[in-house]
């Protein structure tokens, strides 16, 4: 047998919430049919001592055609909730339902015994135009039903406005004033224009239509094939062009089928900064006609104290979420951080917008870099890719890698030339990666076995940025890496402190 649950939700007194705890009876009964024996719960609470709380007290009620057949009284954790309740009959089944909740302020106040309830004299809308309100034994209407059973419908005046008329009866019906729409669900103007054409494909007539619609998304003049409903226009084809619009009057258009096609953006949400959608989302969703940009938006937490920065890693960083979709307005690009009270950690959203399909599988406001190192069989074997040939830019691994960069190291004066393998046998290599730091742009010669080594920093911050190669386009200086020269004895040695 079907059971509906008549909640009704206690709060905690003032006094016991100044303390944050508060008294309630515990206790329950289930499948009662009025035995005295049975009654645990209903109407004897004698000799129950209320039970210390968190929060508020709660009674729970199963009704079935008004009799309550089972109460459980608990304490629980949720505020207090003014009265709302439901009812309904089950397809199929005569018994009516209800379920309702209702809050006091008082300290044990989950004491009501069931013969204190009121059962109402008719079922108050058990279509859902109300509920039975137990404790005045009087109909509560819902948002668009009145009377005392609840089962008047209020009529909702339209308020969408629309050029209603067909070309076909009405020539020039363009210029018609528009009138209100039949119905209050009507949320959208329209006009669509059907060409139909022969076996031959020879065109028979055009009809222009205009009127209400009820629609989720506006749509931008999109046109479909389709066969004719008329049985007698066999091996016929109609080609309907339709465009919806929002604003009263707005459907004096004709559509002709030549409105920009619709966005196809990534619409994903990820916790986790290795989940699919954060990582390769993979399936493009349709938007709506009225939205013409795909966004994303990261954010992570870490912390403001970011000094002595290691293997490309920031301090106490946490993700929280990834979320990509469509929109109908541009954001601004950007990164912004939220300090946290009385503490150096911060949470930081980064989100932008683009506009070309699929555009949004990056993260927001971060660069795609070419990443490779120089594999040290193909550097001797004179054919290193990541030198002269990297795959395409791709996302960075982590939502704070903000710069591109790449550090190209062999002997000096060799750095410009076409070769993998400088003269002499000191090998050249490259590495391209993301970064949280700036390398700066530079080069920096240093002495090692009496030969001197070149090694030439990039960095920069917009997708791809960290191709080419060399010092070329770089006066020598110092940066940074000065620091490491002395550890600069090998490959190896390069490619531990390109990280």
């Amino acid at each position: 047998m079907v059971r509906l649950l008549v909640y009704v939700a206690l709060v905690s007194s003032l006094l016991c919430l100044v303390q944050g705890q508060i008294n309630c009876y515990v206790c329950s009964d289930i499948n009662f049919f009025g035995s005295a024996i049975d009654d645990y719960c209903y109407n004897n609470l004698t000799g129950r001592v209320a039970t210390s709380c968190t929060g508020s007290c709660r009674m729970t009620f199963e009704t079935e055609d008004g009799v309550i057949r089972s109460i459980e009284r608990d304490c629980n954790s949720g505020s207090a909730q003014s009265l709302k309740c439901y009812s309904f009959v089950p397809s199929g089944n005569t018994i009516h339902h209800t379920q309702c909740e209702i809050s006091c302020n008082t300290t044990g106040c989950n004491n009501m015994l069931a013969n204190d309830l009121q059962a109402c004299a008719s079922s108050c809308g058990s279509t859902g135009g109300g509920f039975c309100n137990y404790y005045t034994g009087t109909c509560v209407c819902n948002a668009g039903y009145t009377g005392a059973d609840c089962e008047t419908v209020i009529a909702v005046t339209p308020t969408q406005s629309c050029i209603q008329c067909d070309e076909a009866t009405e020539p020039g019906c363009a210029s018609v004033t528009s009138t209100l729409c039949s119905s209050s669900s009507h949320n959208l103007c329209t006009a669509s224009r059907t060409t139909l054409y022969d076996a031959n494909g020879a065109a028979v007539r055009t009809t222009v239509t205009r009127g209400c619609i009820e629609s989720f998304a506006v749509t931008n003049d999109e046109c479909t094939f389709s066969t004719p409903a008329d049985t007698s226009l066999a091996g016929f084809l109609e080609y309907t062009c339709t465009r919806t619009c929002k604003a009263n009057g707005c459907n004096s258009f004709t559509p002709q089928g030549d409105a920009p096609g619709p966005m196809y953006c990534h619409m994903c949400t990820g916790t986790s900064d290795t989940s699919t959608c954060a990582q390769s989302p993979n399936t493009r969703t349709r938007c709506p006609s009225d939205q013409r940009y795909c966004y994303s938006r990261a954010i992570y937490r870490s912390s403001t104290a970011q000094s002595e920065i290691t293997h490309n890693e920031i301090q106490g960083y946490q993700f929280v979420s990834i979320d990509r979709g469509c929109s109908s307005t541009a954001m601004a690009s950007q990164c912004t951080n939220t300090t946290f009270p009385s503490s150096n950690g911060q949470l930081t959203t980064c989100q932008e917008t683009c506009q070309t399909h699929g555009c949004n599988d990056g993260w927001p406001n971060r660069p795609k870099c070419i990443q490779c190192i120089s594999d040290e069989s193909s550097v001797a074997a004179g054919a290193d890719d990541c030198l002269y040939n990297p795959l395409a830019a791709r996302q960075c691994p982590l939502p704070y890698h903000q710069y591109c960069y790449y550090t190209d190291m062999g002997k000096s004066g060799q750095l410009n030339s076409q070769i993998s393998e400088n003269r002499g046998g000191y090998r050249r290599s490259m590495v391209r990666l993301c970064s949280v730091n700036s390398y700066g742009s530079t080069c920096t010669e240093f002495q090692n076995g009496g030969v001197t080594f070149q090694r030439c920093n990039k960095t920069c911050d917009t997708d791809g940025c960290n191709h080419g190669m060399g010092g070329g386009s770089f006066r020598p200086g110092t940066s940074f890496m000065t620091l490491f020269i002395t550890g600069l004895l090998t490959y190896t040695t390069q490619y531990i402190f390109s990280h």
